[in-house]
């Protein structure tokens, strides 16, 4: 037999008796990695979720009683094995020994509302170690304290125990709000000190989308970014810090190392306090030459973030009504100058259930590209890209071209869309699944009068003035399309 095994299935049998209530929550045991979530979901009803394996697993566990067998343990400690959680008479005998066996009769009691006994071995084979580097007898104790989990890390204990899943399914009985946020951002700042920096990214993000003026979260994001050498997209939460330290008056306390990797961003901050009154954080920088002065010029998207307008979701994402603005800054001898602002190019996040449709800025070639997406898990089937390119011209930006493609889910039927704004022509191009081109290019003249402009340009615009309603094929953008 091999050793290292794990659990990947359960189907449980009860065995009633007295009546004992068991509390929705999270447990753990000190002497196992292995968490489990336990929640009601029917009258005398309790179902499982087994957290810090590398997947979860679910099914019943626990009814209202005293003592509960687990019946048909699927012991797997073959890893390339590719058979169900509970496999078939036929999946068993095919894969043969190395796949693992059955074994019955594994014990958990009851002890309390909030605590119970999990007996770690089968009869067939006793000791039989069914979680990997546990103890045969495992308590197992409802978290009551968040305090807890943070005093665990800081001091570096049981760090496998949490895991993504845990601290996804820990915010359910414990969500992020005004009395837990400092423990929260205190937990992810020690796990990024532990080297568990997904784990880290993945709980500061979700304090950033409810509290994104949290100053010292901006920080700690993106150095635990930084830490897994994701160079570019530590850069705008580490500049939204430094924007939100100048707003407060505290740019001296930024950290050396910081004023040194982002010293032309840092100008770049200081000349939009002089125009941004509120609080913001930054959501994506570009820089390069746009008007061919020979200076770097710069691009900035920033969102406000007035907490007041971020409302909690019960599913989905929180819905962030922020405005965006979009800022195009000359570079000079004397420092940056700002000469274009947009208030209405960048959508707000504000939509739960819908990937956020800003999807990056770049400076290409002395062109400005600005890129969108969409995809909502409901609401509509459809889903797409647009990118808009904007080039310098008459001491202008101005909207010289599109490319993007949309098509259902469902069907695989869009269509490709280019136009060319400078030569006023625009190609439609029908696809079927999903990108194979369906019969012939079809070429349309773009009806305007001049060109727009950079301070004046929508996506809804943008679709109103190419007519891509009228010929049913709304852009996956543009706000007058959200849902089919």
């Amino acid at each position: 037999m091999k050793k290292g095994l794990i659990i990947v299935g359960m189907l449980v049998n009860v065995l009633f008796a007295n009546t004992t209530h068991i509390d929705e929550g999270i447990y753990s045991a000190k002497a196992c990695d292995v968490s489990m979530r336990i929640s009601n979901y029917g009258k005398n009803k309790h179902s499982y979720e087994l957290l810090g394996l590398t997947k979860s697993y679910q099914g019943d566990l626990l009814y209202e009683s005293e003592r509960v067998l687990f019946d048909k343990l699927y012991v797997q400690f073959n890893p390339h094995l590719k058979a169900n959680p509970t496999p078939t008479p036929s999946e068993q005998k095919e894969a043969g020994d190395e796949a693992g066996e059955m074994i019955y009769d594994v014990d958990a009691k009851i002890k309390s509302k909030n605590h119970f006994v999990f007996h770690n071995y089968g009869e067939v084979l006793d000791p039989y170690i069914l979680f990997e580097k546990c103890d045969k007898s495992l308590e197992y104790h409802k978290i009551e304290d968040l305090k807890a989990v943070e005093q665990d890390i800081k001091n570096k204990k049981n760090l496998d125990r949490y895991s993504l899943s845990f601290f996804f399914t820990l915010q359910e009985f414990f969500p992020i709000d005004e009395k837990s946020l400092r423990v929260y951002n205190d937990i992810a700042y020690y796990l990024y000190q532990a080297k568990k920096y997904k784990a880290s990214e993945a709980l500061l993000s979700d304090i950033l989308q409810l509290y994104p003026d949290r100053v010292v979260a901006h920080l700690n994001m993106g150095d635990a970014l930084l830490a897994m050498n994701k160079t570019q997209e530590a850069k705008p939460y580490h500049l939204s810090y430094m924007a939100q330290m100048v707003k407060s008056g505290k740019e001296k306390k930024i950290p050396k190392e910081l004023l040194m990797r982002y010293g032309d961003e840092l100008d770049i901050i200081r000349t939009l306090e002089k125009s941004i009154k509120e609080n913001y954080q930054i959501l994506d920088i570009a820089q390069g030459e746009i008007n061919k002065d020979s200076h770097k010029d710069s691009v900035v998207v920033l969102s406000y973030v007035d907490r007041v307008k971020i409302e909690h979701q019960e599913f989905g994402k929180p819905s962030n009504t922020n405005n965006r603005v979009l800022l195009v800054l000359w570079g000079t001898k004397e420092g940056f100058k700002v000469h274009t602002q947009n208030n209405q190019a960048i959508y707000p996040d504000d939509v739960p259930n819908c990937d956020d449709s800003f999807n990056g800025i770049e400076i290409k070639d002395k062109s400005l590209y600005i890129a969108y997406r969409y995809w909502c898990s409901a609401g509509g089937w459809s889903q797409g890209e647009e990118t808009y390119q904007f080039i310098y011209r008459d001491n202008k930006m101005v909207l010289a071209g599109l490319e993007s493609w949309n098509n259902s889910r469902a069907s695989g039927e869009g269509k490709e869309v280019s136009a060319n704004f400078l030569t006023k022509k625009l190609s439609i191009q029908k696809t079927v699944e999903f990108d194979q081109p369906q019969g012939k290019v079809v070429w349309k003249t773009i009806n305007s009068k001049g060109l727009i402009g950079l301070d004046e340009f929508s996506v809804d615009k943008v679709q109103s003035l190419l007519n891509l309603h009228g010929n049913n094929s709304p852009s996956p953008v543009g706000r007058n399309n959200m849902i089919e």
